[in-house]
């Protein structure tokens, strides 16, 4: 009953408001907000993936340069010291 009573009692509000304060904020940044927030996250994502893979292919797949790999910032990591 108590339940009831307070649905009716915010009947203006959204009952999810009432128990989860986080969903009326994410409501009242609206839409544009949102997907741009979407879009930045989408975005970080994405540069830790490449980041990941780069480092990957410098540790693992050059792993006879690998030493090399991490630290030298010019030349082509396919060229080994040693043949």
């Amino acid at each position: 009953m108590n339940g009831g009573d307070s649905v009716t009692r915010s009947a203006g509000k959204s009952p999810i408001r009432s128990r989860w304060g986080c969903a009326s904020t994410l409501r009242h940044i609206g839409h544009e907000r949102m997907t741009f927030f979407v879009a930045f996250l989408a975005v970080m994502i994405q540069n830790l993936v490449l980041m990941a893979t780069r480092l990957y292919h410098r540790v693992i797949v050059w792993e006879d340069d690998w030493m090399f790999g991490l630290w030298r910032q010019s030349g082509s990591p396919q060229t080994s010291a040693h043949p």
